[in-house]
């Protein structure tokens, strides 16, 4: 699974529980935790699709020092740190993380507890949401382009467009739908 870190003494802490490297190769990153929060391993099974060695830049850290300012508030939910939470709170969450002088990744995490037999560890599996950000980037300004050439077309044709009336009062299938039959009439 990658180097180990040099500073962790002897311990290996991915040894003794198979099934926490299996959830690491799972993810796109996977964060291994002390119950304290310090990042004790980075592993991340595709490197080529970061600009960054995350591993370099986060061992050896807190938790909240990797995560942008506005996901700190989503570590709490995220490990369950409050003893009366319920389960509902297990579920995956977006988090944005920063990495020195390549800004910010949009990864969602899920947390998962360990035990090994040296003690309990987090880990925190992640999804990388940047192909996810960078598709609905275009089709929203596919969308608005779409939306202008609408409302020119019904400007220029003196056509009765509805797709544009829709937009705020209905759902966005339905918006879509119209828009599409505006351009097809066009």
């Amino acid at each position: 699974m990658g180097e180990r870190p040099n500073d962790l003494g002897a311990e290996d802490p991915w040894r003794g529980y198979d099934a926490a490297a299996v959830l690491a190769m799972s993810g796109d990153v996977s964060i291994l935790l002390s119950m304290d929060n310090l990042v004790l391993d980075v592993v991340v099974p595709e490197k080529e699709k970061f600009d960054a060695d995350l591993r370099a830049k986060w061992v050896g850290r807190t938790f909240a020092e990797i995560v942008a300012k506005d996901s700190i508030g989503k570590i709490e939910p995220l490990l369950n740190l409050n003893a009366g939470t319920s389960s509902r709170n297990d579920r995956w969450r977006h988090l944005n993380f920063v990495v020195d002088g390549a800004g910010e990744i949009p990864l969602l995490a899920k947390h998962f507890r360990v035990g090994t037999p040296y003690g309990n560890v987090r880990q925190v599996v992640c999804r990388d949401l940047r192909p996810m950000t960078e598709l609905n980037a275009r089709w929203q300004d596919e969308n608005s382009r779409l939306l202008v050439e609408v409302a020119q077309a019904k400007a220029t044709k003196g056509a009765n467009s509805f797709a544009g009336d829709l937009v705020g009062s209905a759902p966005l299938a339905d918006i879509m739908t119209a828009a599409v039959d505006e351009v097809a009439k066009i």
